[in-house]
């Protein structure tokens, strides 16, 4: 090696000999720098928790509001609802008072349950073979609650949109 290449590379080896001139830089921000990645990771932990729990709720309600439905459709066409229907629709919307507002909790339990149980009332008095009177009367209750399932039915959706959004 020469003089003139010696020259040239002894003010590198001395400054890094003495200490880089860069290292206090690296050491002032990298502490800031680990502090965000660390702020990003938490804030997609939150994000991804927010998102589940929203998706865990969404499946819950599908369940009731499929059982609905299935209730809804089977006796707006007329299906005798036997007690294994009330049960199935029973268990479908259990636990329902947790996952919707208390207009919704009213609307299951009162409006379509009371409906699923007088129009097995009205399959009742339509199956009376001894009182012509209580079976026309079990007839038109039945053609009445039809028409009020078909009601049921149409506003099912609109009544459960609001819950089964799965806006992120």
């Amino acid at each position: 090696m020469d003089f003139y290449t010696l020259q040239i590379i002894k003010p590198v080896i001395e400054t890094t000999a003495e200490g880089a001139s860069w290292l206090p830089y690296l050491t002032a921000f990298s502490t800031p720098t680990l502090a965000a990645f660390g702020i990003w990771i938490a804030f997609n932990q939150w994000s991804t928790a927010r998102k589940k729990l929203k998706f865990d709720l969404f499946e819950k309600r599908m369940v009731v509001y499929e059982a609905v439905r299935k209730s809804s459709g089977l006796l707006m066409c007329g299906v005798e609802p036997t007690m294994m229907l009330e049960i199935e629709y029973l268990n479908g919307i259990a636990g329902a008072q947790w996952l919707f507002d208390e207009e919704m909790g009213t609307y299951l339990n009162k409006e379509i349950l009371g409906d699923i149980r007088k129009m097995r009332e009205a399959f009742a008095l339509m199956d009376s073979p001894f009182d012509p009177d209580g079976r026309q009367q079990g007839y038109e209750e039945k053609q009445s609650l039809i028409e009020a399932f078909r009601r049921h039915r149409e506003s099912i959706d609109s009544r459960f949109a609001p819950f089964l959004s799965l806006g992120h």
